[in-house]
């Protein structure tokens, strides 16, 4: 997993943001507004945004939401590595003895 690094978006951040929004349009194909997510992480590689996820708190429920990896970088943990940054984020910063998934078909 070499040359890649998961941040935490800054949501002023339009850059990233808009970088972000166009990876999930071209590959998710969802009508997923990205600037509405209340947290937001990417994995970047030579600071273009490579895959990202989202976490949304619901009523006081945290909820692993939308997590897209551009296809080219399939295969390589992405993904994994995005649930464990959250998990951690929820425990650490949020407190949360529980998180559901939200999946949509």
């Amino acid at each position: 997993m070499n040359n890649y690094k998961v941040i935490l978006i800054d949501k002023t951040d339009t850059n990233r943001i808009n970088q972000i929004q166009k990876l999930s349009d071209r590959f998710y194909h969802k009508d997923v507004k990205i600037s509405e997510m209340h947290v937001i992480f990417a994995a970047e590689r030579n600071n273009e945004v490579i895959a990202f996820a989202g976490l949304a708190c619901y009523h006081g429920y945290w909820c692993l939401r939308l997590c897209v990896v551009h296809p080219k970088h399939r295969g390589l943990g992405l993904q994994r590595l995005l649930i464990q940054k959250r998990m951690d984020f929820l425990r650490r910063e949020k407190g949360a003895e529980y998180v559901n998934v939200w999946i949509k078909p």
